[in-house]
């Protein structure tokens, strides 16, 4: 007894359905790592801006100081 077509369709379906699941949660690891990645980033560049701040405020100081 061959499969009706309305059966190999369902069959197709179901495939394509497994396929985008893997799909998205492959995607979607991809995505955490990458949003990861830039909370990295935004906090050293604060961490950048901090630090050459600091050294601004204290170059500035010093400069008070001897001129």
């Amino acid at each position: 007894m061959a499969p009706s077509n309305n059966e190999v369709e369902m069959g197709k379906l179901i495939q394509a359905v497994k396929t985008l699941s893997k799909d998205v949660e492959r995607l979607s690891n991809r995505l955490d790592s990458l949003e990861s990645q830039l909370d990295k980033g935004k906090g050293l560049f604060v961490g950048i801006l901090l630090v050459a701040s600091g050294a601004g405020a204290a170059i500035s100081s010093l400069m008070n100081k001897w001129f």
